[in-house]
């Protein structure tokens, strides 16, 4: 399917950015959905997903078509601003809804205790965190949690920049996400 951008921002305030960025992926097949926009419960730890209805949330929400378009893109970008240090309520909402992407049962992977595969194949994940401060401690304590949620969802945390809102150039890294 191409990229599929996950737009966990409030407000349209990033929109510029965030065209600028689609401008600049190589990639002619790119969806945005913005989070926002999507009618989207919170998790609330049911578990439901994996003994009631294995694989979908139960929540008649958007959460389906997000995880449908997640599994059968070839990547997902979380764009994101700073939020108190960490991604927005908005993202990490979306982001804690992909758990029905795994199955119930543990595996050890590496000494850790893992989740075991759903599907055949996931999509690379990639991290967009607009920070004007560009607070260092914020960013990579953000990278690394991100990071380890791309491990659990048995993919790779691709790409991760750490930007301004007014940012003009971006790395190589995006053009080739």
């Amino acid at each position: 399917m191409g990229i599929l951008i996950l737009d966990g921002t409030f407000g349209s305030k990033y929109s510029g950015l965030l065209n600028r960025i689609t401008n600049q992926l190589d990639s002619q097949d790119i969806e945005v959905i913005k989070i926002e926009d999507s009618k989207v419960a919170y998790c609330t730890g049911c578990w439901s997903c994996w003994v009631k209805t294995p694989g979908k949330c139960v929540h008649q929400d958007h959460t389906q078509v997000i995880l449908n378009k997640a599994i059968n893109a070839d990547k997902v970008l979380l764009f994101t601003e700073n939020s108190v240090g960490y991604i927005t309520s908005l993202s990490k909402k979306v982001l804690e809804k992909f758990i029905p992407l795994v199955h119930p049962y543990i595996e050890l992977v590496d000494g850790e205790c893992h989740h075991v595969k759903r599907y055949e194949s996931y999509p690379e994940m990639g991290l967009i965190y607009i920070d004007d401060a560009l607070n260092e401690s914020d960013y990579q304590n953000t990278r690394k949690m991100i990071e380890r949620a791309a491990l659990n969802f048995k993919t790779t945390l691709s790409l991760s920049l750490h930007i301004k809102s007014d940012e003009e150039a971006f790395s190589h890294e995006i053009i080739h996400f």
